[in-house]
């Protein structure tokens, strides 16, 4: 009787396998960042945006030397930075392109969240603690949150 060698059948499948699984992993992965340009190219700049924003907000009231107002919202943060951000388009492109919800957190601080106008979902929230960076990037953690405030902003949505 003849002996067949299963030990090298069983290697070879393993190895396609894997081979396969590989392929498959590269493939999914190529997919997300596919599907994530999209947003990058979104979000990226509404982030570095809201950044700068914080440096003229924050400044602005500096200036008037006054506290940001206890009545601070989306509203008055689109006014301010109407009045005194040097380049309209911007913020032009925060206003058409998202819903913007901002309060004040503190006599020197106030916290602005962009969210998206038709799921409702929130994007990112700034809480003007740093000037060169947003705090709270939910897109890029792909998490999906109703558009409201961070609750325990003291942990600065890292």
């Amino acid at each position: 009787m003849k002996k067949t060698n299963t030990s090298g059948k069983k290697e070879g499948c393993v190895k396609k396998l894997a081979l396969v699984l590989s392929v498959l992993m590269l493939l999914n992965g190529c997919s997300y960042i596919c599907s994530n340009k999209g947003y990058t190219e979104k979000y990226s700049q509404a982030e570095t945006s809201l950044s700068d924003f914080s440096k003229k907000v924050i400044g602005h009231y500096s200036e008037l030397n006054i506290d940001i107002p206890e009545t601070f919202d989306g509203a008055e943060f689109i006014r301010v930075l109407e009045q005194i951000y040097p380049d309209k388009s911007h913020v032009e492109s925060i206003k058409n392109n998202y819903k913007v919800l901002a309060r004040r957190l503190d006599a020197n601080n106030y916290s602005v969240v962009l969210c998206d106008p038709k799921t409702g979902n929130k994007i990112m929230e700034d809480l003007s603690l740093s000037m060169s960076r947003v705090e709270c990037d939910y897109w890029k953690k792909g998490l999906v949150l109703p558009c409201e405030f961070e609750k325990d902003w003291h942990k600065n949505c890292e």
